[in-house]
Parts: structure tokens; C-alpha cells; sequence
């Protein structure tokens, strides 16, 4: 039984690291009309642990009409538990190294929850995979969802 229960206690984090495994990959959101204002934003998570961030927003009306602010540096994954499950957080470190003229934002302190649907929801229910930023320093990231592509 001792033997069971080490086993048991060895492969957690195993299951925890496969779900945080499946985090990297290109997440978007575009809000507002084309005909007046329009933002997108768009979030790389690279698996060797960099991402690349672009937000781009474009104004009908107001000079200048079009903005680009870039962001770069590295990102890590890991398990916070909650209750009795673990919630994949992204710690995002943004370098003095990575910022120059163009890449100027800091994401350095930025956090995001990872949600997804549960392997073991067995329902029909859609659940879209997505990253909601709960901490930053640039003050309007933070409550964005940004959609996994």
C-alpha cells in the first residue's frame, strides 16, 4: 500500500506538467469595429520558454491613426493548486536586454491563468482555451482573455 501511495504521489505533478505542456502556442484577441476603433492583440508563447507580443491598434478618427506596441522576453509555467485541482499560472520576465526602441513594453510581474477544459469533463460543454492575465504592471492587460489560435 505504501508503495501504491508513492507511486500515486510521484506521477501528480507528472499530469500537472502534461496539461502546462499544451500552453505554448499563438493566442489573439481583436476588440472593436474596423470602422471606427480596432485593437488587436496578439501573444506568442514560444516552447523554448520566450513569447513575442504585439498590440495594434487602429483609430478612425485621432492622429496617430495607427499604433504598434511591442513586447518581448521569457515565460514560465507552473501548477498552483487550488482546492483539489492545480491551476496552470504563466509567470511572463521581461529583461533589460529585451527592451530597445521598438520592443517597449515591460511585461516583467505579469501573470495569466491558463484555462482550458478538464480531461476528465466528459460533458459537451465548449470551453475556449484561453489565458486570463490576473496581474501586470501595464494596466490594461490586466482581465484581458486572449483566445488560443
Amino acid at each position: 500500500m505504501k508503495v501504491l501511495t508513492h507511486i500515486f504521489l510521484l506521477l501528480i505533478p507528472f499530469a500537472s506538467w502534461a496539461q502546462i505542456d499544451q500552453v505554448q502556442g499563438e493566442y489573439t484577441l481583436e476588440m472593436g469595429s474596423e470602422e471606427q476603433h480596432f485593437i488587436v492583440y496578439t501573444l506568442r508563447l514560444n516552447p523554448d520558454g520566450t513569447f513575442y507580443f504585439h498590440s495594434r491598434t487602429q483609430r478612425k478618427k485621432s492622429l496617430p491613426s495607427e499604433t504598434d506596441l511591442y513586447g518581448r522576453g521569457s515565460w514560465k509555467a507552473e501548477a498552483r493548486r487550488k482546492f483539489s485541482t492545480e491551476i496552470p499560472v504563466i509567470s511572463f520576465v521581461t529583461e533589460t536586454g529585451d527592451l530597445n526602441e521598438q520592443y517597449t513594453l515591460d511585461f516583467t510581474g505579469t501573470q495569466a491563468r491558463w484555462i482550458s477544459k478538464s480531461p476528465r469533463d466528459k460533458s459537451d460543454r465548449e470551453v475556449t482555451t484561453r489565458l486570463r492575465f490576473f496581474e501586470s504592471q501595464i494596466f490594461w492587460m490586466k482581465g484581458v482573455d486572449l483566445i488560443k489560435n
